[in-house]
């Protein structure tokens, strides 16, 4: 005798035993209304196989009850989807806003300018530096280097005071 033949014998191996094992689904008309009411509450199907009878596989699921999948999220939608469109029809707002952007494909839309915000401060110094000259805002004299002479108060005293050429303070040729 083999040493397979006599595994067999004495420990009862060999495969399945008559009556092991789970017995095959059979799916009941209440199994199928539960279905359709828990796919029409939006459960995952993991959720709803966890739910009928003692549980069963996701793919059982699938197997016996792709139409109770289907009708219960179809029959949902078509009583919240009527809900929505009176709640329009009666003149609310949210309602009529929700439906126009989601069936009507209407949206809101924003117009985006771009502002240039960047400032070369040589060129803001040299347009202050023309602005001053030409607008005889004060009477610029060269003292010493890094000192001026004149003041505000003269300038305002005297506005007929002759321009500033503009030597001494760092332009050659009177640009």
């Amino acid at each position: 005798m083999s040493l397979e033949k006599r595994k067999q014998e004495i420990s009862g191996w060999g495969g399945a035993r008559p009556g092991a094992g789970r017995k095959p689904f059979v799916p009941t008309e209440e199994d199928r209304e539960l279905v359709e009411k828990y796919a029409g509450l939006g459960l995952s199907q993991d959720q709803i196989s966890a739910l009928i009878q003692d549980g069963i596989a996701k793919n059982v699921l699938l197997e016996h009850f792709p139409r109770e999948l289907e009708l219960g999220k179809a029959k949902a939608h078509a009583k919240i989807g009527g809900k929505l469109f009176q709640k329009a029809m009666d003149g609310d707002t949210a309602s009529l806003i929700w439906w126009t952007k989601t069936q009507m494909r209407w949206a809101e839309t924003q117009k985006h300018e771009i502002v240039q915000t960047t400032i070369s401060i040589n060129g803001a110094l040299e347009s202050a530096k023309t602005r001053v000259l030409n607008a005889d805002i004060i009477d610029v004299v060269p003292k010493e280097p890094g000192q001026l002479e004149g003041s505000v108060p003269e300038a305002l005293e005297a506005p007929e005071a002759k321009k500033p050429s503009g030597e001494g303070l760092g332009r050659e040729g009177g640009d």
